[in-house]
């Protein structure tokens, strides 16, 4: 068995377009991965998706998902429900943009591989300069509560 190969230039993508001025720590990133092989397509057939993220350069795999199917005709499988780790992606602030490789085994254009229901999470890290108009009014309301 060889490990799938992501093609360079083979793949859906989205992009996260962050708001200039604010931070994120990702968490991880879920979606649903299910396969059919329609009336017409052959069995086995096995997919595999290869995640890759401008957040290292495309450089790896942030997760690779196997999923295989033995019954023809029929309807979508059951998804599968991954999930990428992306906890060591902190203090993002930039655009960001995920990459799905799709490969299969198929030799028949009736067999499907399907993406759905994606999900990023992640927290919204707070601004600094926010921070410091908190202390600053806080400092004020002092100085006029001493006054009076």
């Amino acid at each position: 068995v060889t490990a799938p190969v992501a093609a360079p230039d083979d793949y859906a993508f989205f992009t996260l377009a962050i708001t200039p001025g604010t931070t994120y720590d990702f968490t991880n990133l879920t979606f649903k991965h299910s396969i059919q092989i329609a009336s017409g397509g052959t069995a086995p057939f096995n997919s595999t998706i290869i995640v890759r993220s401008s957040l290292n350069g495309y450089a790896s795999d942030l997760g690779t998902f196997q999923f295989g199917s033995d019954v023809a005709g029929g309807p979508f499988t059951a998804p599968t429900n991954p999930s990428v780790d992306l906890s060591a992606y902190t203090g993002i602030s930039g655009n960001v943009e995920f990459r799905f490789y799709i490969q299969d085994d198929g030799d028949h254009t009736n067999n499907v591989t399907r993406i759905d229901d994606l999900q990023l999470n992640a927290t919204v890290i707070p601004e600094p300069a926010s921070g410091v108009l908190l202390l600053g009014a806080g400092a004020l309301a002092a100085i006029r509560r001493r006054r009076r």
